[in-house]
């Protein structure tokens, strides 16, 4: 008996467990304006945010978050409520210490370097480095960042995951190797 694959409205098979990335999701910041965020409050945001995340994102996903979860330390517990294992790579918002977040993201570190899946022979990148400053790229390698909101999405090697340019909504692998195929195909 074979198992029944779901796909996305491409035909694109969609694995069982699948990994998204994010960024700037700055939890608590009242500041909605300074990046253009059509809410009336920090909870509103946060509330849609939670919404938006577990409507793609499963119990058995991964997410890596690339920095500035949280400004104020009262809005942590809430990342409770979303689903997945998540991974920090730590921004210049996220200088709580690395023990307060561990508590909520399985690693927390300052870049990661991982592999994703994609299919044989399809010219897309299998490692790729996961870090907050578009800065910090690497230029050989496709860099997943943030810290830059809705300023661009795709540059030469690099795509920004941020909340802002995604409709307040996690990337996916799928997402992100359409997006490569389109900046470097």
């Amino acid at each position: 008996m074979t198992k029944e694959m779901t796909t996305d409205c491409r035909g694109v098979v969609i694995p069982e467990k699948r990994t998204f990335f994010t960024a700037d999701l700055h939890w608590g910041d009242e500041r909605l304006h300074l990046f253009h965020r059509p809410f009336k409050s920090a909870a509103d945001f946060v509330s849609k945010i939670i919404e938006n995340w577990n409507n793609v994102v499963g119990p058995g996903d991964e997410v890596y978050v690339l920095g500035d979860v949280v400004v104020d330390l009262d809005w942590l517990e809430y990342l409770k409520l979303l689903n997945g294992t998540k991974h920090l790579v730590k921004g210049n918002y996220d200088t709580f210490g690395d023990d307060l977040y561990s508590e909520y993201f399985t690693r927390v570190g300052d870049e990661y370097f991982i592999d994703i899946e994609n299919k044989e022979g399809d010219g897309l990148p299998r490692h790729v480095h996961l870090v907050h400053y578009p800065t910090k790229s690497t230029p050989d390698e496709l860099n997943l960042v943030g810290h830059i909101h809705q300023a661009w999405c795709v540059q030469k090697n690099m795509i920004n995951v941020g909340l802002d340019p995604w409709h307040f909504t996690p990337v996916s692998t799928e997402q992100i190797n359409l997006c490569y195929k389109q900046i470097c195909g």
